[in-house]
């Protein structure tokens, strides 16, 4: 692993745009500016907002000529001050982000210990839940994105712009890219229910109803997963439609959300 001291130590790693060091004695990720990362999904969502107004689909990307760097880090001192658990910052600027490294991921652990798969994952989604109780979303819940370090939840990659009035469509978008992105990692030894439960014991937010409208309107979302058009269907797809279709079987029977996936 690299020590980083200098601006030209980091930037020996130009092709690089995250990569492990050290620096000033402690285990670090070093973030490299590179501009705007925008693409398919992006330029997809950006149509359906312009189309349907709905907040879910709210363009999320941070504006051009912002820079990502220092909007980041800027978000996690913010973060910090709100008592969220995210990485610590030891050095930046606008063309580099030193930060704690705060232990594997998500889907590292739960492949190194499946047996304890549902009490990661709830420790996960109380954490995002914490994270909507102080008014803030994240923009990219991905299960990548949390990290365990500790037996403490750290929470990384802030890289979208969230504006204040699209709050209530992204705190949603954040909780279904959580779902979707377990089974996108092939999980599936999980309580759904149970994560939602753990979800509105400590957000304190009622979120069963929203996400059951959401699943009832995302059944048009089947035929692109049929043939002849699940050749062109990315994973991302059928993993939305899998999750809304155990969310409308919980619907079918509300009293059952001991529902395991099978």
């Amino acid at each position: 692993m690299k020590n980083v001291e200098s601006l030209e130590e980091i930037l020996d790693h130009l092709q690089d745009r995250v990569f492990k060091a050290t620096y000033a004695g402690n285990d670090c990720y070093v973030k490299l500016s590179t501009g705007l990362q925008r693409n398919q999904f992006h330029r997809l969502q950006s149509i359906i907002y312009d189309i349907t107004r709905i907040p879910l689909f709210a363009p999320t990307l941070i504006p051009k000529g912002e820079n990502v760097i220092i909007h980041e880090t800027e978000k996690l001192f913010e973060l910090q001050q709100l008592g969220i658990h995210v990485p610590k910052v030891y050095s930046y600027s606008e063309h580099y982000l030193i930060i704690e490294d705060c232990g594997p991921d998500l889907p590292k652990l739960i492949r190194s210990e499946p047996e304890q798969t549902q009490y990661y994952l709830e420790m996960a989604i109380r954490e995002l839940a914490k994270l909507h109780r102080k008014g803030q979303c994240h923009g990219g819940a991905q299960i990548r994105n949390f990290t365990l370090k500790d037996g403490q939840i750290y929470l990384i990659d802030f890289e979208e712009d969230i504006k204040p009035e699209f709050f209530e469509g992204i705190f949603l978008r954040d909780i279904i890219l959580f779902l979707t992105s377990i089974i996108g990692c092939g999980i599936f030894n999980f309580s759904l229910s149970g994560l939602i439960i753990a979800y509105e014991q400590e957000s304190r937010i009622q979120i069963r109803e929203r996400l059951l409208h959401l699943a009832k309107w995302g059944r048009c979302l089947e035929v692109f997963t049929k043939k002849p058009f699940s050749r062109w269907c990315g994973k991302d797809l059928i993993a939305i439609n899998y999750i809304f279709e155990q969310i409308r079987l919980l619907y079918i029977s509300p009293s059952t959300w001991t529902l395991h996936l099978n």
